[in-house]
């Protein structure tokens, strides 16, 4: 996903040949598109695809505030939250801990899934080795199935999230939740290019 905006009236109105010149030649925007922008209005619209499949989207609105006071709104994470139909939104200690994730769980219909799922078969994104450990893992006759598989899912994102801060992308490994397997560090590269 692309998205777009101007913060502030002065840095619109500078950057508004280049911006404008993006907008045109490398979104496809119209004349009444670029100014529906510039009066506030959002705009939003599918481009095309590199790949069958691929859904690329644009979006763009104008925000007039300082840049400054914009970043502090978007980093206030109790109005955030406060947001109706925001599912969740968490802050990681410095370093991660387990104690961060409380509260990041599967639901029982993604546990159920889950108890079927297999590398290209899955309803849900995890790389083929993350299948095989929850396969082996948890005691699916269980009564306390779903906090098992929780905690495995708890424990899992940490060692993700360390290992993300150690090594980058590249940590990000492959998905085989589908046929094709998807290497999620080719897939954020391809994106930017």
């Amino acid at each position: 996903m692309l998205l777009a905006g101007a913060v502030s009236r002065p840095a619109f109105s500078q950057s508004t040949p280049n911006l404008e010149t993006f907008f045109r030649q490398n979104i496809g925007l119209s004349e009444e598109q670029i100014a529906a922008i510039r009066s506030g209005q959002p705009v939003a619209m599918a481009l095309p695809p590199r790949t069958p499949t691929e859904v690329l989207l644009f979006g763009a609105i104008y925000i007039h505030a300082a840049p400054e006071t914009y970043f502090q709104r978007a980093r206030n994470f109790d109005r955030l939250r406060a947001i109706p139909g925001f599912l969740a939104l968490g802050v990681f200690t410095d370093p991660p801990q387990l104690s961060d994730l409380h509260g990041f769980t599967f639901d029982s219909q993604d546990i159920e899934d889950l108890k079927n799922c297999k590398p290209g078969d899955c309803r849900i994104q995890m790389p083929a080795t993350s299948i095989e450990a929850l396969h082996q893992s948890i005691d699916w006759g269980a009564s306390d199935v779903d906090e098992q598989v929780n905690s495995l899912l708890q424990r899992t994102a940490l060692e993700l999230v360390l290992a993300y801060q150690r090594e980058g992308n590249t940590a990000l490994g492959v998905y085989n939740d589908k046929r094709d397997p998807t290497a999620v560090p080719e897939q954020f590269a391809y994106l930017l290019s």
